[in-house]
């Protein structure tokens, strides 16, 4: 009973209250500035945007957007003193969001994902993503623009992930996500190992998830 205290994981909903901590975290943890709208429209999404506490302290976030049949995953972060020990704070966050999605019927979540933080990309593959292809010139404020990106059929689910470390930052799990605006019927072949494509020293990668 002890130990289960010292590694009591909980989620809580965003209030006014705890607004604060949810803009904190997002200004620690990504390289991108998010505007008060951002913010604004967190606080009446429910399920969609949730805080992550160890031991009764805020360390990680989870951001999504719902968009029809879609789920638009935007940011999930953890602090770096709570990442790498085996706590499972971001898988936690994770497994929330998957739940929430297949009660909704969901049938595609999407990210985009720089690959130069392989043990982002290793924690992602060992739970069903896999990588899928390229969009060149997808970014404009980062450079290499290069993303990848995938269309499928609506029966299959695709996580599209986009993580970055850039140097000097204490984020390791950093989500930039990109929905795709519509799907086609056109099925795309998924990769079952990690297939790395560079673009001038900066790597991309479509990971798809599969049940």
């Amino acid at each position: 009973m002890q130990n289960s205290l010292k590694r009591r994981i909980d989620l809580a909903d965003l209030t006014a209250n705890n607004i604060g901590v949810f803009r904190t975290l997002h200004q620690v943890l990504f390289p991108i500035t998010y505007n008060e709208k951002f913010y604004e429209e967190s606080l009446n999404i429910g399920e969609l945007a949730k805080l992550a506490y160890f031991n009764d302290i805020c360390v990680g976030c989870i951001r999504c957007q719902l968009e029809d049949e879609k789920l638009y995953l935007m940011t999930l972060g953890v602090l770096a003193a709570y990442r790498c020990i085996g706590i499972g704070i971001g898988q936690k966050l994770l497994d929330h969001i998957l739940e929430h999605a297949q009660k909704l019927n969901i049938k595609s979540i999407y990210l985009h994902v720089w690959t130069e933080n392989k043990d982002a990309i290793e924690w992602y593959t060992k739970r069903k993503f896999h990588i899928l292809e390229t969009l060149p010139n997808y970014y404009t404020k980062i450079q290499p623009g290069t993303a990848h990106h995938n269309p499928l059929q609506p029966t299959e689910k695709t996580i599209q992930v986009d993580i970055m470390d850039i140097p000097g930052t204490n984020f390791g799990l950093y989500l930039s996500i990109h929905i795709n605006s519509k799907l086609t019927s056109q099925k795309k072949k998924t990769y079952q190992t990690l297939s790395y494509i560079k673009s001038s020293g900066m790597k991309h990668i479509i990971i798809n998830y599969n049940e």
